[in-house]
């Protein structure tokens, strides 16, 4: 079934008849920046428009995404997450499930108890926890990045020029700093944490 209540469009499965459909495959066209916000039992969802931002609560299934302008807010209890750029602030929160993000302009911040994160780009204040996987940040280029680990490698790439201020703590691994002294101009300050309870932290140049 399919209704409208003002600008929100509502499908939901029929369920008046006696026939149940194993699969059902839904296809919505929009104009570009549209607003999305789905709720979803067990479905993948993919999104090739650009967005003005988007909303996702998910109990099992897939999310991908590529251009959202504004903010992106996304809970899924298991599930892979790829987000290709967010300009606004990018909340993830996953029980089960690797998440990408590929450029976040904005704040974000990334919760997983089991899977992998991997941003290519953290442009503002930057938290990632996870209890098992590990943490990528192929640039950090805000003035926050906290990371936080049970059990999992943490890499941090950081552009040249920065001034960085330190905090790493790992009970059980080992610490490699492959920065090199820089001659480019200073670009900012970088307040720089990691817990890592067994796991590797690396810190190298930028990607």
């Amino acid at each position: 079934t399919v209704e409208q209540h003002g600008d929100t469009i509502e499908i939901a499965p029929d369920k008046s008849g006696a026939r149940r459909w194993s699969r059902v495959d839904v296809i919505v066209s929009g104009p570009p920046e549209m607003a999305l916000e789905a709720r979803l039992k067990s479905a993948d969802l993919d999104v090739q428009v650009p967005l003005r931002w988007l909303r996702v609560g998910v109990a099992s299934g897939d999310i991908r995404a590529r251009d959202i302008s504004g903010d992106a807010d996304i809970k899924t209890a298991s599930g892979d997450v790829r987000l290709e750029n967010v300009g606004g602030r990018c909340d993830v929160s996953a029980a089960s499930g690797e998440i990408r993000i590929g450029t976040a302009m904005g704040e974000c911040t990334v919760n997983s108890a089991s899977g992998d994160v991997v941003v290519g780009s953290a442009a503002d204040r930057a938290r990632f926890r996870t209890a098992s996987g590990d943490v990528t940040v192929g640039s950090c280029t805000g003035p926050e990045c906290f990371s936080k680990t049970v059990s999992g490698d943490v890499r941090v790439g950081i552009p040249g020029g920065r001034t960085i201020d330190v905090d790493i703590r790992s009970f059980s691994g080992e610490v490699y700093n492959n920065l090199k002294p820089s001659g480019e101009d200073k670009t900012g300050r970088l307040a720089l944490k990691v817990t890592t309870v067994s796991g590797d932290v690396e810190l190298r140049p930028a990607r």
